[in-house]
């Protein structure tokens, strides 16, 4: 194969489009950083960890994209991608599990058990899957190789052509990744429901925007996935427009999550003087008064509303 070789002006964009993405969240990322000094708290740290596993991920579906259009490795080129995007799939669904932990902080708030056996499960099907698509990639390849680097497609990783484009991709056998949805749904399921039952028993204006605007982080996470889902389907990958579209609404989604759900955790300064409030999720001291006061918040562990005393402002 030619560096480039074939390469369509759909596929330059697929390519480009992939950078600029890249660059937009590394920036983000260095945006949470800094706020994670300036903060340093566990639910600052969780959400860094979260945010850092998902960008990292779209660094290398990106980088490994670029690695193999341009062969700088030669026939190695191909096997480089797949370990990229192998390593793409097992951060992605890494961050799920820092996530996981993240939303226990103020929303989930599970036991002990519960917590230690959905990260148990988690973190075996990771290794399991990873460790086999792994071990499928290099066999595959040192014995097809001469073949044209070509994967068994009933296996659990599949190198498949975007047509209109002429970029190769490594993608999940979508069995593969029926062993993660059950238990990804049925996370976000219990933070969105949580979300919901928090927003309608808040009374304070900023309090309900942070609610709202991670409501709709997390729907637009649950569409990126369902995106990335459709890319396993022969209708999509051999349809070029179809594969940039799709493409571009995956990175639009992810744009839009990174963005409201650090606006919606973190509320920076700037927001809640746009909204005229002062503390996210619990209410905000008044400092016109002299005596600290008590407020209202939802917990997981009770039906009823339960008193809790002010905690730091914007902290998650």
């Amino acid at each position: 194969m030619v560096a480039f070789e074939g390469l369509t002006n759909a596929g330059w964009f697929y390519l480009i489009s992939g950078v600029l993405a890249t660059t937009f969240f590394i920036v983000f990322f260095g945006v949470l950083i800094r706020n994670y000094i300036k903060k340093r708290t566990v639910g600052t740290g969780l959400l860094l960890l979260f945010f850092g596993m998902f960008i990292l991920a779209n660094i290398l579906t990106n980088a490994g994209s670029w690695i193999n259009a341009s062969m700088i490795f030669g026939n190695n080129s191909v096997l480089v991608h797949g370990f990229f995007q192998i390593g793409s799939i097992a951060l992605n669904l890494t961050s799920f599990i820092f996530f996981y932990f993240f939303a226990n902080r103020h929303i989930l708030r599970d036991n002990d058990i519960v917590k230690s056996s959905i990260s148990i499960l988690l973190t075996l099907l990771l290794g399991i899957l990873a460790g086999l698509m792994f071990s499928e990639l290099v066999s595959e390849f040192i014995a097809d190789g001469s073949q044209g680097w070509g994967l068994n497609q009933d296996g659990m990783i599949q190198y498949v052509i975007y047509s209109g484009t002429n970029t190769y991709q490594f993608i999940p056998n979508v069995v593969t990744a029926l062993f993660f949805i059950p238990i990804i749904l049925f996370i976000f399921a219990r933070v969105f429901y949580r979300l919901i039952i928090i927003r309608k028993n808040l009374k304070e204006k900023v309090a309900r925007t942070g609610v709202t605007l991670i409501l709709v982080a997390v729907i637009f996470i649950l569409l990126e996935r369902a995106v990335t889902v459709t890319f396993t389907q022969e209708v999509i990958t051999s349809n070029g427009v179809l594969v940039v579209g799709m493409n571009l609404i995956r990175i639009l989604c992810n744009i839009v999550i990174v963005v409201l759900a650090y606006l919606g955790w973190i509320l920076p300064d700037w927001l809640k003087k746009a909204i005229r409030g002062k503390a996210w999720i619990v209410k905000s001291i008044d400092k016109k008064k002299t005596k600290p006061q008590k407020y209202s918040f939802i917990s997981s562990e009770t039906t009823s509303t339960e008193i809790q005393t002010i905690m730091e402002v914007a902290d998650p």
